[in-house]
Parts: structure tokens; sequence; C-alpha cells
């Protein structure tokens, strides 16, 4: 282990050993589901089978996946100096999580002892990813590397603990994700980088702890992919009308008001169909008029709102105490924690123009007052301007 570290660094020795227990538990536990096992074929072919279309889930999947990767890549571009890192960091987080999200999640849905694999496996991922990205968010400029790809492995087992104490042991309805992903990931990420910075310098009016002109832009385009495919994001796991439901709502909340899409979703439709547990458990009448809904528990408004109540502060408690403790653990030398010097900035990671000819072209820029500039400083340019034009960053381990 120190061999390696002294040879290759932390980070890499890290990742190939995570990489290469995925692997493993890849190749002895996880199985294609029986459609698109060859082996089962013949099976599936005259008793049917379980595994969901393809074809109904993969285009929203793909969207989700923009989300993720574009929407949330370009918004964590907002730190000045650290847009190359933030945006790198952002896929290689996704890739980690998604392997990590389907273990994990199989965990608690495991067939015969084996983990299936099928379109919805992916779509969970992703909301996983979504959940840890949130998080990244809080942490961004202020962790190496080496320390997020830990976090991340470390979030997701309790990411889908909190789910699965959430949505099956509580019945709590969470379409959108607003409880067990974005505040969990939110809390989590907050409650992780208040303890994995406690032993940098004070850093609240660190130089580089601003942004510019440039990365508030992109970052302003992930913001904007995220505001157009939010609607499939809400919308993936539903089907028939409560897909449809989701996706309108959701379009309503983001061009009009919160208030406006709540109050027209409470007009329109029945509270049943939000929260299956208040429908009556008895088989009545009343019941029976619930478009076959399946009996529930009978739970008052005020009892649902009790077990909404109580899923969010587990979810807050876990993210809370496990997102700290996590900071804590992470901050100890065999993890690679940040020094002062190395604080939002790309430097250590990425090959960059020399300070003072960035400085001249920024000046430059300003004093033409072109566009055209801008578009130079960002993509490079053969030629032309002091010291022959900018040079296009790169990897510090090869071009």
């Amino acid at each position: 282990m120190v061999w390696l570290v002294a040879r290759f660094g932390w980070f890499v020795t890290y990742a190939a050993l995570v990489e290469g227990v995925v692997l493993l538990v890849f190749m002895g536990y996880v199985r294609y589901d029986t459609f698109y096992d060859v082996n089962k074929w013949n099976y599936t072919r005259q008793h049917g089978h379980s595994t969901p279309d393809l074809q109904t889930f993969y285009p929203i999947l793909q969207e989700v996946q923009v989300m993720v990767v574009l929407g949330f890549g370009f918004m964590m571009t907002f730190l000045r100096r650290y847009s190359h890192s933030g945006l790198t960091l952002n896929l290689l987080l996704t890739a980690l999580t998604l392997q990590l999200a389907i273990i994990t999640r199989g965990f608690f849905t495991t067939d015969r002892g084996f983990i299936n694999l099928n379109i919805l496996s992916m779509v969970d991922a992703s909301f996983t990813c979504g959940a840890v990205l949130v998080s990244v968010g809080a942490a961004l400029g202020k962790t190496s590397p080496t320390q997020l790809l830990l976090m991340s492995v470390l979030e997701v087992p309790v990411y889908h603990l909190n789910s699965h104490l959430g949505h099956h042991l509580l019945a709590a309805v969470d379409h959108g994700g607003s409880i067990f992903i974005h505040t969990f990931g939110a809390y989590f990420g907050v409650a992780f980088s208040r303890c994995v910075t406690r032993k940098v310098v004070h850093h609240h009016h660190h130089p580089n702890n601003t942004s510019s002109y440039t990365s508030n832009l992109f970052s302003m385009l992930g913001t904007l992919l995220l505001w157009v495919y939010w609607p499939s994001f809400n919308g993936v796991v539903e089907s028939g009308r409560s897909q449809g439901r989701a996706v309108l709502n959701t379009y309503l909340a983001l061009s009009g008001s919160t208030m406006g899409a709540l109050i027209t979703s409470s007009l329109t439709h029945k509270l049943y169909l939000q929260y299956p547990m208040m429908v009556p458990a008895a088989n009545t009448s009343f019941q029976q008029d619930l478009d076959d809904l399946a009996p529930g528990e009978g739970r008052t408004a005020g009892q649902q709102a009790l077990y909404q109540a109580l899923a969010t502060f587990i979810t807050l408690l876990l993210a809370v105490v496990f997102g700290g403790a996590v900071g804590f653990l992470l901050t100890f030398a065999p993890f690679d924690p940040l020094t002062q010097p190395r604080l939002y900035t790309d430097a250590p990671w990425w090959e960059l123009p020399e300070d003072g000819e960035e400085e001249e072209l920024i000046k430059e820029e300003v004093s033409n007052g072109g566009v055209r500039r801008i578009f130079n400083i960002q993509v490079g340019e053969r030629g032309g301007g002091r010291g022959g034009g900018a040079r296009l960053p790169s990897l510090r381990d090869g071009e």
C-alpha cells in the first residue's frame, strides 16, 4: 500500500482499489434480468418476463443523464479557478456512483442472492448520482479528488439506507426526490464540508473562493439544462396518468410558482393518488369508488403529515450525522486533504497558462471590449496576442 502511494499517489491507489472491488462484485453477484439473459431466453419467450420495457424508460433515462452529466457538470463551474476540476470531478463521481448504486441497491432487492440488472437499475442509480453531486457542490474546491471519491463510496450506502427507511418502512411519498435526494444530499454535503475543512486555515475570504463573469455564464448553462430536463427527472419512474401529472406539474412549478403548482394539483387530483396510505383499510363502499386503488391504512391527513415529517427528520439526521462523520474521517493524512495553497484552484490537477500570460490576455480583452477575446481565452488560439496566445488546459498526465 505504501509503495503504491509512493509510486502512483493517493488518488490512483484508492480509485484502483475501489474499482477493483466493484469489478469483483459485479462478476460474482450482478446478473442481467431474465429478458436480457441469453441462457434464459427460451424460458422468457414461453412464460413471459417482468423486465421493464427498455423503449419506455430509455429515452427519459437519457434526459436524466443530460441533467446529471451536463446540468450538474456545468453548474459546478462557478468557481473562477476551479472550473475544469469541477466539470471533470462531476463526470468522475457520476461514473463511480452509477456502479456503487447498482450494488448497494441490490443489497435491498436481491433475488436468490444475486443483483438483477435492468433499465430501472440505471434509473435508480442516476437518482443516487443526483444526491451525491448535490453533496459535492457544498465541498467543491475545499476537498481533494481523493476525499470526494471516498465520500461517494461512504455516502451511497447511507443514501440507500435512508431511502429504504422512508419509502418502505414509513411509506413516505417523495416523487420528485425533494426529501430523499435533494434534502439528504444537501445536508450530507454541508455536514461533510464543515467537518472535512476543520483543519484548513480560515478560508471564507480566500481570493479564489469567488466567481467570474465566464464561470457564472457556464454555471448558468448548467442551471438551464437542469431547468429543461427536470420534468423528466420527476416523471421517469412514473407511468400512465401519474407520469403525465408529474411532468405537467413540474413544468408549472418551473414556469410559474411553487404555490400555483401545488394549488392546481390539489384542485384537480384526489389526495389519495398522492398518498396511498390514506386510502381506507376496510373494503367499504367509499373505498370501492377510488378507482380500484389498493387498500391503505386509513391514515388521516395529520397522520400522513406526521409520517412525512418523520421521514424528513430521519433524512436530516442520517445526512448530518454520517456527512459529518465522513468529513471528520477524511481529514487525516492518508486521505490526501488539501492545504491552504491548494484550495479553489485547478493548478494541482491541470496544466494551465502562466498567471502573467492569463492576466495580459484579460487586460487586452477589457481594453479592446471585444467578444472575440473572451472566446479566444476559453478555447485558445494559434498565434496572435502576447506569448503566442492562450494555451489549452490539459491533464498533467499527458496532453
